[in-house]
């Protein structure tokens, strides 16, 4: 209830406009009941394509209240001409939001590697050709080669993680390419100048992407943006990695992570019991 209430004051005071069409949502959700097709419409100044035929997450989208956290954290540090990393970008809606905050002079790097969610992805940036938006069908972990994503027919849900989905969940499963983030960055230093966030949401894989950025942690020593990253304890226990690993690893590159609705507030990975999304900050 204490955290609940934190993040509604977090809401009001930062992002008012989507805490107040929170507050409508359950009203406004009724109007959307038999909403059906694809729709076009706008977030800030970019074009989305919102197919209500995808799942109930797609009427949040269209409303505004969809992630409410996340997209008032991504507008509130991303600056203009800032570059976006989205690892995990689904159908591209956070890096839509994204691309409006840094603006046309900016750049979004969405990976996705789900063929299904990938081909929603691109379109977001063919709906929005001033947008420098580069979209990959790619994994990303901490070595490079081939692995098996399990896909299910719910939005978002797709895994690394063997045995994270549940069998009767699982509506598929695909060979996906992956490489390292550390390598990929590097690779469009020319791109790439000044990246103002990485946001990480790979249902539980997250340990290995953060390990696939060691080589720019330790080259960027002056530069190291702040991390959105969510946290599968779950998923990590069948790994076998115990969540004080995580802490560990990013501290040794001078990252702690915080409350995503109070960023003065630490947070203790171990106690961590459910899925949860946390702020990496650096020490500066």
């Amino acid at each position: 209830m204490i955290r609940k209430i934190r993040r509604i004051l977090f809401l009001l005071k930062n992002n008012p406009d989507i805490a107040m069409r929170m507050m409508l949502a359950g009203y406004k959700k009724r109007t959307f009941h038999s909403a059906a097709g694809k729709v076009r419409g706008k977030i800030g100044d970019t074009v989305f394509e919102f197919d209500f035929d995808y799942g109930n997450q797609m009427i949040k989208m269209h409303l505004g209240i969809y992630e409410p956290l996340t997209v008032t954290t991504v507008m509130k540090i991303l600056k203009k001409g800032d570059a976006f990393i989205d690892v995990g970008a689904n159908i591209g809606f956070i890096s839509a939001v994204a691309a409006n905050a840094v603006g046309k002079e900016g750049h979004i790097h969405g990976f996705e590697p789900s063929p299904r969610d990938y081909d929603r992805l691109k379109n977001l940036s063919v709906l929005n050709p001033e947008f420098d938006i580069t979209c990959n069908s790619l994994a990303l972990g901490e070595k490079e080669g081939s692995v098996n994503m399990d896909i299910s027919n719910i939005f978002g849900w797709n895994t690394i993680v063997p045995g994270f989905m549940k069998q009767d969940a699982r509506a598929t499963t695909v060979v996906v390419q992956m490489m390292r983030l550390d390598e990929y960055i590097k690779s469009k230093q020319t791109e790439i100048d000044r990246i103002g966030m990485i946001k990480i949401d790979v249902e539980g894989y997250e340990f290995f992407v953060l390990k696939g950025l060691s080589g720019y942690f330790e080259a960027a020593s002056g530069n190291r943006p702040p991390i959105f990253c969510e946290i599968a304890p779950k998923a990590n226990k069948l790994m076998g990695i115990p969540l004080s690993d995580i802490g560990q690893y990013m501290k040794q590159y001078g990252y702690h992570a915080y409350e995503m609705f109070d960023w003065q507030q630490q947070i203790d990975l171990e106690r961590l019991n459910e899925t949860t999304d946390v702020l990496f900050l650096a020490s500066q």
